[in-house]
């Protein structure tokens, strides 16, 4: 009796019977939701003990899982290229804003105009409109000017 006595005060024996008491408390604590399921559910219980039905669930279990992995994995392939290509887009739309921002300042379309009334607009379409019949009739003689030409090296070349 005497070495019960002197083991039952040791440290390390306290130690480990507190230590064996938290893990099976813990254990328990995780395995209770699943015992209670299993027990309100006879078919899943006889699917977890069943050896072949539970390999099948266990294979299912990992294919299923390891989609998960590759989804998960495929999209946070996407986020890290989007976060690191973000500050190279918004520096090119910077640059192209300011090229064209700058090219049409350049040719003067950046001046503002006043606002014309009725009148104006229709007499500078008329106006408009008759630059633009005069440079077709001027185009139009220059183009019959060009095809007697042709013809006539077309020609000449035919009679040598």
């Amino acid at each position: 009796m005497g070495t019960v006595g002197t083991a039952i005060s040791e440290p390390n024996f306290m130690e480990r019977i507190l230590s064996t008491q938290i893990l099976d408390r813990l254990v328990d604590s995780m395995t209770a939701p699943i015992r209670d399921w299993l027990n309100a559910h006879p078919t899943g219980y006889w699917l977890v003990t069943h050896p072949l039905w539970l390999l099948g669930l266990i294979l299912i279990s990992l294919l299923l899982l390891s989609g998960l992995f590759g989804a998960i994995a495929q999209l946070t392939q996407k986020l890290w290229l989007l976060v690191l290509q973000a500050p190279l887009a918004l520096a090119r739309w910077m640059f192209t804003a300011t090229f064209d921002l700058f090219t049409m300042l350049l040719r003067g379309q950046g001046k503002s105009t006043p606002p014309q009334l009725p009148n104006q607009q229709a007499h500078n379409q008329q106006a408009r409109l008759t630059e633009l019949l005069t440079r077709l009739e001027i185009l139009k003689q220059e183009q019959d000017e060009l095809l007697k030409e042709v013809k006539t090296i077309l020609l000449d070349r035919e009679f040598k």
